[in-house]
């Protein structure tokens, strides 16, 4: 077993973070902005290919990406416990950049869809190297800052990279051109910074700080990490926020503001408000949970939250307060991508990638499928039914993770100490 590193307490929480994950952080914040370059123009760009596409299958080709981080999470977060995280990470960083290039030379919308499922294996490897990397070189006194950091890092990101995405778009000649050309420069950045970072941290690897991976767990499926309370029971209270989460804010908040006559601006400002309250959130919270060593209140807020912000959405039909709400909420849900994996690798030290990529997965799993049940329970309940139930269910997933799950036992030996 890899014993935990020991360090001291610095009186700022962020001096204590290793200045190699600073860089990351602003590498993957380059690599997540250069993989949503083409989210603005992706279903315009699907439709070009294929002008009798129905709906459903634009959808599908846009979200399929995460059921690819779906799949391979857990497969790569056993990997980088085998054989630490550096070549597991330079295949996601070459997987998901060539699929992103890829992507801007097909021909129909299959191949499309097939290189965007490529493009979210390869990424969803690149977090879980990421996070392994992290948990390596951090402790219990500073983790969730870190993970929280790098979670905020890469959904500034993703808000960030929309904007330059559409004026690459529209600086060509003909659409079609405009929307490859957003592939190819996305892939690009992606393969440049991927590899730069490759070299930043596979150097840090060699600093004594870092333990080795345990190369006694052979096996890429761990049956261990299902009978671990603390790893399978968060895993199922992520899927369930996954799913009311994926299924509120990227598909029914779009199509009930619309009904109420929003504009595709104003529209973009409430959904983008949840991106600044998840970045603020996670900057404030993360350092916290690690100053008091608690890690179980934050992430119950993270769960509970939701439904609160949800019933209250479905009083509004003002913008003002529907941004407000979204960034309420964005506040509110960041434990569940700083602090969930700090504690789901505490819970299981042995194989903490392997955990995290258990729980990564569910939550994605809940997010690729919950759009699609929205889509079902909006025609029988109305808009409003359906957010009753988004909110009865991550309200849900809060009573199972508070009930079923105990503060990982490298907190309680840290507070022992």
């Amino acid at each position: 077993m890899r014993k935990p590193i020991v360090g001291v307490k610095a009186k700022n929480i962020f001096a204590n973070i290793p200045k190699s994950l600073f860089f990351l952080a602003i590498a993957l914040m380059l690599m997540r902005c250069a993989e949503s370059l083409f989210v603005p123009i992706l279903p315009l760009y699907v439709r070009v290919l294929d002008t009798s596409i129905p709906l459903f299958i634009i959808g599908l080709v846009t979200s399929i990406n995460r059921l690819g981080i779906v799949i391979t999470t857990p497969v790569s977060g056993s990997w980088c416990d085998r054989i630490g995280y550096g070549k597991p990470y330079l295949v996601g960083v070459f997987l998901a950049s060539g699929a992103c290039i890829l992507g801007g030379i097909s021909a129909g919308t299959i191949d499309l869809g097939l290189y965007r499922l490529l493009s979210g294996m390869g990424y969803g490897t690149v977090t879980i190297s990421t996070m392994a990397f992290a948990n390596q070189v951090t402790t219990p006194e500073n983790r969730a800052t870190a993970m929280s950091f790098i979670s905020a890092s890469m959904l500034a990101g993703a808000a960030i990279g929309p904007l330059p995405g559409g004026y690459i778009a529209q600086s060509f000649s003909t659409l079609l051109l405009g929307y490859r050309a957003t592939f190819f420069v996305g892939g690009l950045i992606e393969l440049l910074v991927g590899i730069f970072t490759f070299f930043i941290i596979t150097s840090k690897s060699k600093d004594r700080t870092v333990s080795a991976p345990d190369s006694s767990h052979k096996s890429l499926f761990n049956r261990d990490l299902l009978l671990n309370k603390g790893v399978s029971v968060t895993s199922s209270a992520s899927f369930l926020f996954g799913f009311a989460h994926g299924a509120f804010l990227y598909f029914t908040v779009p199509l009930w503001s619309d009904k109420l006559g929003f504009r595709p601006s104003e529209i973009g400002w409430i959904i983008s408000a949840f991106g600044a309250g998840h970045v603020l959130g996670s900057l404030i919270l993360g350092p916290i949970s690690d100053q008091i060593n608690r890690r179980k209140p934050f992430i119950f807020i993270g769960f509970f939250g939701p439904g609160v912000v949800i019933l209250f959405f479905t009083l509004l039909d003002n913008i003002s307060l529907m941004v407000l709400s979204t960034f309420v909420l964005g506040v509110v849900t960041s434990p569940c991508c700083g602090i969930v994996p700090a504690l789901i690798a505490e819970s299981a030290p042995e194989t903490p990638a392997a955990a995290m990529g258990l729980g990564k997965s569910s939550e994605q799993l809940g997010l690729f499928i919950g759009p699609m049940v929205g889509g079902v329970l909006i025609p029988i309940l109305g808009f409003k039914g359906a957010m009753l139930i988004y909110a009865f269910i991550t309200v849900m997933g809060s009573i199972i993770f508070i009930i079923g799950v105990s503060e990982p036992l490298l907190l309680k030996r840290k507070l022992e100490n």
